[in-house]
């Protein structure tokens, strides 16, 4: 061989140094997009995930903010057709006492016990047990107090004990509630120092 040539196989040689080089740089690199496209997939997927999870948690939470606002307007409801009831058997009594015609009372003490009852069957359904036993007691002291005074007979301080009963009934009933609905919770009642 002269001394200017090359060997046909030094370019070859080199042709193929020159491809595998590229070959191997081209997986190289294959392999660092695969490795990156792996960490943005799993990074997409954290980041959907704690998207459906908040989700789910607002979700959550609205449905508990629903049905706590179901529950407070069914606990109120039965308090004020508790409170007037009470309120027209006390009337009632007055009547009774001046020897008032009570036709008017006696109706108006039918339409507060119905209700009163109506409330009940929606407390029954959504209250926890505990205060479905108070409402029980409730109802039994309200209309033991309707039937106590109402009934011919009866002295005024049977009356008088059967109104106070009715009345603890309530104030007991109004008690449980407020602790179910956290009304009395020593946290939200404190108040938070000043800041400055």
């Amino acid at each position: 061989m002269p001394s200017g040539q090359v060997s046909v196989w030094v370019p070859i040689v080199v042709g193929i140094i020159g491809l595998v080089g590229v070959v191997a740089g081209q997986l190289i690199n294959s392999r660092r997009e695969d490795r990156r496209w792996q960490r943005e997939a799993a990074r997409e997927e954290l980041r959907h995930q704690r998207e459906r999870d908040r989700v789910a948690a607002d979700r959550a939470h609205a449905i508990a903010l629903h049905w706590s606002q179901e529950r407070k307007d069914t606990y109120t409801g039965l308090l004020k057709e508790s409170d007037e009831y009470l309120g027209t058997l006390l009337k009632y009594v007055e009547a009774l006492e001046r020897k008032e015609p009570t036709d008017e009372f006696e109706a108006y003490m039918s339409q507060r016990r119905q209700a009163a009852a109506s409330c009940r069957a929606s407390v029954d359904i959504l209250a926890s047990p505990r205060i479905r036993a108070v409402t029980d007691d409730l109802m039994r002291a309200t209309l033991g107090a309707h039937i106590s005074i109402s009934t011919d007979g009866v002295d005024r301080p049977s009356r008088s004990m059967a109104m106070r009963k009715a009345e603890r009934a309530k104030d007991t009933f109004l008690q449980e509630v407020r602790a179910e609905l956290g009304v009395d919770n020593p946290s939200v009642d404190t108040v938070l120092p000043d800041p400055l």
